[in-house]
């Protein structure tokens, strides 16, 4: 049971992962590209997470930072392109 509900996440995250490298590359401004940026490191998380899950091994150490660094440079770059950054 384990090995369908992970082959099933396995497909929609990487369904998920190749829509958001399309919107990453071909976004129309560059807000749709930070979203797409942050969107496509929450899911590749989601990515490690179940395959933590399949091969009994939960990858925090590598997951914390990457997530703590991913929302720190959406927030930047948004403050950034709002213009706040002196």
């Amino acid at each position: 049971m384990i090995e369908l509900f992970a082959w099933s996440s396995f497909a929609i995250l990487f369904a998920t992962l190749a829509i958001c490298m399309v919107r990453l590359a071909k976004g129309p401004s560059v807000a749709d590209q930070l979203l797409a940026y942050g969107t496509l490191t929450s899911t590749s998380i989601g990515v490690f997470m179940v395959a933590g899950v399949v091969i009994d091994r939960i990858f925090l150490e590598a997951l914390v930072p990457l997530a703590l660094v991913s929302f720190v440079a959406v927030l930047l770059i948004a403050r950034f392109l709002e213009g706040e950054v002196e």
